[in-house]
C-alpha cells in the first residue's frame, strides 16, 4: 500500500492521498498552522477509533448481532513508563459504547474483537521504520 503526502501552499497543511481519496491534515494555530483540519496525531487517534468501530461492525454483521451504532472515544494521556519511572509514555484509552440489543455473550465477543483491530496491532507490535530524504 502506498500513501502519498503532499504539502500545500498553506504552511503546515498537507494532503494525504490514498487510492482515490484525499484527507487533509494541518497544524494547530498555536503551532503556526491554519487549524483547518485534524493534526496528524488527531488523525492517528481517529484512525484507531475508526478501525475499532469498523472491526466491531464487521464482527456483528458476520455473526448477526443487533448492533445499531458504535461510538469510540480515544484519549491520550501520559503515564509513567513501567520499565523506566523517569520517563512518561503515551497511554491511548479507547472507550467504546455499543447501541443495540446485545446479549452478555455478544458483548463479550465484541469486546474481544475490539482488541484485534489491525491499526491497534500495528502500533502496539514491534515495528521498523525507514526514512529517506532526497532533493529535487
Amino acid at each position: 500500500m502506498a500513501v502519498s503526502i503532499v504539502t500545500t501552499s498553506v504552511p503546515h497543511k498537507t494532503e494525504i492521498r490514498v487510492r482515490t481519496h484525499v484527507a487533509i491534515t494541518d497544524a494547530t494555530a498555536a503551532a503556526g498552522g491554519g487549524d483547518t483540519a485534524p493534526t496528524p496525531h488527531e488523525l492517528f487517534h481517529g484512525s484507531i477509533g475508526a478501525c475499532v468501530a469498523i472491526t466491531l461492525g464487521i464482527r456483528a454483521q458476520k455473526k448477526g448481532y443487533d448492533l445499531k451504532k458504535v461510538t469510540v472515544t480515544v484519549t491520550k494521556t501520559l503515564v509513567d513508563d513501567p520499565n523506566d519511572a523517569s520517563k512518561k509514555i503515551p497511554l491511548l484509552t479507547q472507550d467504546v459504547v455499543l447501541e443495540g440489543k446485545l446479549s452478555d455473550a455478544e458483548l463479550a465477543d465484541l469486546e474481544s474483537a475490539a482488541k484485534t483491530c489491525p491499526v491497534h496491532r500495528e502500533y502496539a507490535e514491534p515495528k521498523l521504520t525507514k526514512t529517506s530524504v532526497t532533493r529535487v
